[in-house]
């Protein structure tokens, strides 16, 4: 789980934070980090204390109409995050293999994962990721080498580790703390657990 909570658009906003605005938002993760755990074990203490699901408690608050309009945000926002999910796939296959055309490329990314849900074999797929997991921390760490050794990044790193919450970076900081911590991943965490 922790390993799929940290994926490639996570990545690319860290990346992008820490360029525009240093390591002053690196308090974002801790922040990020406390608010994961926090829900995470309400969620799993709420679960294992009695019969019932996490998402069959909103039904006590409002009937049927909190679980209708909950399934409308999931249905909303699993749309939105299959397609910027989709679409950041097709930018790294682009990427890797120049000259693949956008469109027939994303086409057919969404049929093979059509394919990998109508089939239900997860093994391999289990397998392959948890060694692209330990291939991106790896290649992570190579980055992280590599970057401080260029002429000028710890100076740079000494100088933004202040906490700060610079101009205009209010977006950055709630997509930091949502990739982090609270997303909808811990319900689908519970949910699966």
């Amino acid at each position: 789980l922790a390993m799929a909570s940290v994926g490639a658009g996570d990545m690319v906003t860290t990346l992008n934070s820490s360029s525009q605005f240093g390591l002053g938002l690196i308090w974002v993760f801790v922040v990020g980090l406390i608010l994961k755990y926090g829900l995470t074990e309400a969620i799993a203490r709420l679960q294992l204390t009695g019969s019932r699901t996490f998402l069959s408690h909103p039904t006590d608050l409002g009937g049927r109409f909190l679980p209708a309009v909950f399934l409308g945000i999931v249905l909303l926002v699993g749309f939105f995050y299959g397609s910027g999910l989709t679409a950041i796939t097709t930018l790294t296959m682009q990427a890797l293999i120049p000259g693949l055309p956008y469109w027939p490329t994303f086409v057919v990314i969404v049929a093979s994962a059509v394919v990998l849900i109508g089939i239900g074999r997860y093994n391999i797929v289990e397998s392959s990721m948890l060694g692209f997991g330990v291939l991106m921390f790896f290649g992570m760490i190579w980055i992280a080498v590599a970057s401080a050794k260029v002429n000028g990044a710890s100076q740079a790193a000494v100088e933004t580790i202040a906490p700060t919450l610079p101009p205009g970076s209010f977006i950055t900081v709630l997509s930091l703390i949502g990739g982090v911590g609270g997303a909808v991943g811990i319900i689908a965490y519970a949910y699966w657990i």
